[in-house]
């Protein structure tokens, strides 16, 4: 699917199955990173981060200012995570091939970085610069807006999402 998601957080939420990679070079004693840094959750997802000054500004007047008072942290979506998503958002019932995640489905990942972030926000944007609508949800709101994106049946809008996880 042509499309950008983005992810907002405070901080990236340790959970099992979520490991950190990173190809560095070293000269000179002096260690190099080669790419960002990205974390991989089972064999489709991978969050790429990024600076939070490269967050586009056109998304980020969308969001509460207050939103994120200690800084956020910016990832990417990339790997075949959003791909297999749709294809199984769009999947019969009958389809002898399901989507074998793994144990590691996007949704899951989505779901607990949310949940356990006191504020969070995401963005998809069709042909990565569609942006249509701009509303605060849940966790659990935000993976269903994404997954109604998805469908193939209806022209899919771009999104940016946004919530506060209260904290007992």
């Amino acid at each position: 699917m042509d499309a950008c998601v983005d992810l907002l957080l405070p901080r990236l939420q340790p959970l099992e199955g979520l490991h950190r990679v990173r190809r560095d070079f070293e000269w000179g004693g002096v260690v190099h990173p080669q790419e960002p840094e990205t974390h991989r959750w089972g064999r489709a997802v991978e969050l790429r981060k990024y600076k939070d000054r490269d967050f586009p500004a056109f998304l980020s007047q969308h969001l509460p200012a207050d939103l994120f008072p200690e800084g956020f942290s910016y990832f990417s979506l990339a790997g075949e995570g959003l791909d297999w998503l749709a294809r199984e958002v769009n999947q019969r019932a009958d389809d002898e091939n399901p989507v074998d995640w793994g144990g590691y489905p996007l949704e899951a990942l989505l779901f607990e970085q949310f949940s356990r972030s006191s504020s969070w926000a995401m963005t998809f944007l069709p042909q990565c610069d569609t942006l249509d609508f701009a509303r605060e949800t849940t966790p659990g709101g935000v993976v269903a807006l994404l997954k109604a994106q998805l469908d193939g049946s209806k022209t899919p809008q771009g999104f940016i999402a946004w919530g506060r996880t209260l904290r007992p």
